[in-house]
């Protein structure tokens, strides 16, 4: 007498689409499968990079217990790889393929794949190139930047601003804030930075360095950011000196960058559905 073990493919089959993105097995892969179809008795594309595969057999694949399943099966899974022949970057998407079993008879299978890039997001940039000063009065622009955000970008910007000014008169007050699309950023009062001009300081000695750090949400479009000034008190003045004064003002605007997550594509993979073997005894031949 001796005994047998037999092991047996249930199932397999290799899936992509086609140009216009509807699933297919290609060549001959596709075995104990139904073909692509609608409804419950064929297999089916749900979504992009997402499959529900019927098998023409049933086969208890589930984790094993005492009601709902006797484990005969295993699914393995895998994505085809791409040709790297003079591809560049050299470092190709990670392409990755799920499997579940939905039934005995239905495997649910989702690809997704992370590409290499990034997006980097919009980014400009301004600064006084010419000695500028203003006198005492209402808020005026010193830099204006504008920016269009694309669609499918992130929409935070992240704004910094930066001057080194100087400034006349006992107690006179410097202040700059930065405003978007005309509005003030905040939050509340606390919009921007200043500095004042100490009692005994002589005149045009009062020399100070700020900085404003914002960070906001915008819609995707136009946009306008700016950074302003204004000097309180009377007969009093500042300065940006470029030319002799070793001082500047910039503006910087950044849309915040992404590293692009796992996303559902249709990737080429094949799926294999193996019984698992089975012990039989025969008789020894006489």
């Amino acid at each position: 007498m001796s005994i047998e073990i037999s092991n047996a493919i249930h199932a397999m089959a290799l899936v992509s689409v086609d140009d216009s993105g509807a699933p297919i097995f290609v060549g001959q892969g596709n075995v104990g499968f139904a073909p692509f179809g609608h409804g419950p008795n064929f297999s089916e594309q749900l979504a992009r990079g997402r499959y529900r595969l019927h098998m023409l057999a049933p086969i208890s694949i589930l984790t094993p217990n005492q009601v709902d399943a006797r484990g005969e099966g295993m699914v393995l899974t895998e994505p085809l790889g791409i040709a790297l022949s003079q591809r560049f970057p050299l470092l190709p998407p990670v392409n990755k393929v799920t499997a579940a079993v939905s039934s005995v008879s239905d495997i649910l299978v989702e690809t997704t794949s992370s590409p290499a890039a990034s997006f980097a997001g919009v980014t400009a940039f301004a600064e006084v190139t010419a000695d500028t000063t203003i006198n005492a009065g209402a808020f005026a622009d010193l830099l204006t930047v504008p920016v269009t955000l694309p669609q499918g970008g992130t929409g935070t910007l992240e704004i910094l601003a930066t001057v080194s000014a100087e400034a006349t008169v006992s107690g006179t007050e410097v202040q700059f804030r930065v405003t978007l699309d005309g509005t003030p950023l905040g939050p509340g009062a606390s919009n921007g930075a200043s500095f004042t001009v100490s009692p005994g300081d002589d005149s045009n000695s009062a020399k100070e360095t700020v900085s404003i750090l914002k960070r906001v949400g915008v819609a995707p479009g136009d946009h306008t950011v700016k950074l302003q000034w204004r000097v309180l008190g009377m007969g009093a003045s500042a300065s940006i000196l470029i030319t002799n004064g070793s001082e500047h003002g910039s503006l910087s605007v950044t849309e915040q960058g992404k590293n692009e997550t796992d996303a559902d594509d249709n990737i080429t993979f094949q799926v294999l559905v193996l019984r698992f073997p089975q012990q039989s005894t025969v008789p020894n031949a006489a």
